[in-house]
């Protein structure tokens, strides 16, 4: 039974949708002083207030570029919905353009008087005209499919890294060294601060 392109994308989407898309394993410890066996949530944040990668990314295959508000990267949606939209564009014209081509190339070949070419284009012209749209039409429904698999990515690696602590202290410092014992070496010191 063939795959229709609507079932084929709705099987690729619940595919996505049902991977576990986390980074990290930890967050929980096991209690052994009790003799329980209970898990304690390591976090310094409420669970209400913390962004649940999941969510983010569930909302962004849902909807486009709501994965990105919901982490508050508000400037982020507009980008993902102008992505989106240029590529449906190009998806739109590509196709008029190959039907157009594709048209005029099987009236110069049919050889029904009925069936005129309404172009310029010889029959050559107008093969490689179809196939340059129809090639242009198949890259741009692989830049929507990228452009919508990167936005879900994005909103999930945000949400993962929205309390990353990214403070002045984090620097390096390249300096001249030169060692006192030695009479002639020099060198450079690499220091890393946290």
């Amino acid at each position: 039974m063939p795959l229709t392109k609507t079932k084929y994308f709705t099987l690729l989407l619940l595919l996505v949708l049902g991977m576990d898309m986390s980074a990290q394993q930890g967050a929980f410890n096991m209690n052994h002083n009790l003799g329980l066996n209970q898990f304690a949530k390591v976090d310094s944040l409420p669970l209400d207030q913390t962004l649940r990668p999941k969510k983010a990314t569930l909302l962004a295959a849902v909807l486009p570029g709501s994965g990105q508000i919901y982490n508050k990267k508000y400037w982020k949606a507009p980008i993902v919905w102008g992505g989106m939209a240029l590529c449906v564009y190009f998806i739109s014209d590509n196709t008029k353009n190959y039907n157009t081509y594709s048209t005029a190339y099987i009236a110069e070949l049919d050889g029904d008087p009925n069936t005129v070419n309404t172009t310029e284009f010889n029959v050559v012209q107008l093969d490689q005209l179809q196939e340059t749209y129809r090639r242009w039409r198949d890259l741009s429904y692989v830049s929507l499919a990228a452009v919508y698999l990167l936005q879900m990515l994005d909103a999930n690696v945000d949400a993962h890294l929205f309390y990353f602590d990214v403070n002045e202290d984090l620097s390096m410092h390249l300096t001249p060294w030169l060692n006192p014992n030695m009479s002639r070496s020099a060198g450079l010191s690499l220091n890393f601060n946290f």
